[in-house]
């Protein structure tokens, strides 16, 4: 079904959980959800369902491909809402995925500690650290995530990470 995002604005569904895909295959072969919504094939358009203020109630997930388009998408989706469920899957096989990770994914508009543990261990910052090889803006961003990982709440914090004794 195709709708207009002012249509999809004024929709009240009774959804849990809403997935965005990047592509119109994806969406078109997405499985059934209990209490879930699709919605797909936008691209670009994305940042258009900012407008759409009922997902901020919602638990919000991002399905696009692992690139620098997937990525700019995913962070006009971010951006946008709280918690996107899409920094526990992502696997941070690229630096361009570990630079990500420590620069961009724990900003949200709810909590950054929530992502905060995740993207420590996943950006390789220990070894960073390390290697002393820190910029003076990702060592900014090094900064907030110390900050989220010392609140310690609502998930784990600083107390989830392990810390070789070679550190």
């Amino acid at each position: 079904m195709t709708i207009p995002v002012e249509q999809l604005a004024a929709l009240k569904p009774a959804v849990s959980k809403v997935f965005i895909t990047e592509n119109e295959i994806n969406g078109l072969c997405f499985p059934d959800v209990e209490k879930g919504l699709v919605i797909f094939g936008l691209g670009y358009g994305v940042d258009a369902l900012k407008t759409v203020a009922w997902l901020k109630e919602k638990e919000v997930y991002y399905w696009g491909d692992i690139d620098t388009h997937g990525f700019a998408m995913l962070d006009q989706v971010r951006s946008g809402w709280g918690r996107i469920h899409a920094v526990e899957w992502l696997s941070p096989d690229t630096q361009e995925i570990q630079d990500w990770l420590l620069m961009e994914s724990y900003k949200n508009d709810i909590m950054g500690e929530y992502s905060a543990l995740t993207c420590v261990k996943k950006s390789g910052l220990p070894r960073r650290i390390r290697e002393k090889s820190l910029t003076q803006v990702e060592f900014a961003s090094v900064s907030k995530l110390i900050h989220y990982l010392l609140l310690e709440g609502p998930v784990d914090g600083i107390s989830g990470l392990r810390i070789p004794k070679s550190f």
